[in-house]
C-alpha cells in the first residue's frame, strides 16, 4: 500500500483517478503503471469493474526508470489537465514534452536528449513533426540585408525538387551537406539516415528520398533556410 501512495503522489494522481496497478522491471529499468477513474461501488461494498479503452505515453523518469502511463477511461474523457496523460496518438505525456522542450533550450542535439532521458529518436520525431514539441528561438544576429535574402529564398521556394530529384536522396547519404538549424529537421534526418545505413535496399532508399522531399512539403515555411541552400547549390 505504501508503494502505491508513494507512486500515485510522485504521479500527481488525484481523484477521481486512481493508480490501480504497478510493475517494476529491474533487467530494463522501465515501470508501468496503470491509471483509470474510480469505479462507484455496489452492494456490499463490491467494486463495479469496467473495461475502457487503454491509452499509454511515455512519462517522465523516476530517477533511472523509464515510466510508461497506461490510462484507462471512457472515450472522449477529458484528460487535458492531466499532467501524467499527453495527446491522443502521441508518445509522451504533457509533463515529458515540457522537459523536453526545456532541455531543448540549452541541449541542442536531439540524439544527447534521447540518451540522457533514453527516448526512442522515432519518438521525438514523431513528436516534434506534429507540432507537440517547440523549438528554442533563433537568436536574432543576423544583419537587415541577410534578412531580406532569406525572405527572399522563402518566397522562391514555394515549388520543392520532386520526391523523385536527385537531390532527396544526397541530404539522406550526406553527399549533399546543408546546415540545419531547425532542430524537427535535426530528428528526422537522423532517424532516416540510420535507417538507410542500415540497408543496400535500393526501393527503400527511394522511399526515404520521398520521406524527406514529404517532411519538407510539410514544413516548408519552418524549413526556409534549408531550402535556400538547396536551391542554391542544387
Amino acid at each position: 500500500m505504501k508503494d502505491y501512495q508513494t507512486l500515485q503522489s510522485l504521479l500527481q494522481i488525484k481523484a477521481p483517478w486512481s493508480l490501480i496497478d504497478f510493475r517494476f522491471d529491474p533487467g530494463r529499468a522501465r515501470c508501468d503503471a496503470w491509471i483509470t477513474l474510480e469505479q462507484p461501488r455496489g452492494w456490499f461494498g463490491f467494486t463495479k469493474t469496467k473495461q475502457f479503452p487503454t491509452l499509454t505515453w511515455r512519462h517522465v523518469n523516476i530517477g533511472e526508470w523509464r515510466l510508461y502511463v497506461h490510462v484507462m477511461a471512457p472515450e472522449g474523457t477529458n484528460l487535458t489537465k492531466q499532467p501524467w496523460a499527453g495527446e491522443v496518438g502521441q508518445p509522451f505525456s504533457r509533463l515529458l514534452e515540457k522537459q523536453i522542450g526545456d532541455m531543448l533550450n540549452y541541449v541542442h542535439s536531439p540524439e544527447k536528449i534521447g540518451n540522457l532521458l533514453g527516448l526512442e529518436t522515432i519518438d521525438l520525431t514523431h513528436a516534434y513533426s506534429n507540432g507537440r514539441l517547440i523549438a528554442p528561438k533563433p537568436i536574432a544576429t543576423y544583419t537587415k540585408a541577410s534578412t531580406a535574402t532569406d525572405t527572399n529564398a522563402s518566397s522562391d521556394q514555394k515549388d520543392l525538387p520532386p520526391p523523385g530529384d536527385p537531390i532527396w536522396l544526397k541530404i539522406i547519404n550526406e553527399t549533399h551537406p546543408i546546415q540545419i538549424k531547425a532542430i524537427g529537421l535535426q530528428l528526422f534526418l537522423f532517424n532516416i539516415r540510420m535507417q538507410y545505413k542500415s540497408t543496400d535496399n535500393q526501393e527503400l532508399h527511394s522511399r526515404y528520398a520521398s520521406e524527406c522531399q514529404n517532411f519538407f512539403k510539410r514544413n516548408q515555411r519552418q524549413l526556409a533556410f534549408e531550402l535556400g541552400q538547396i536551391a542554391a547549390r542544387k
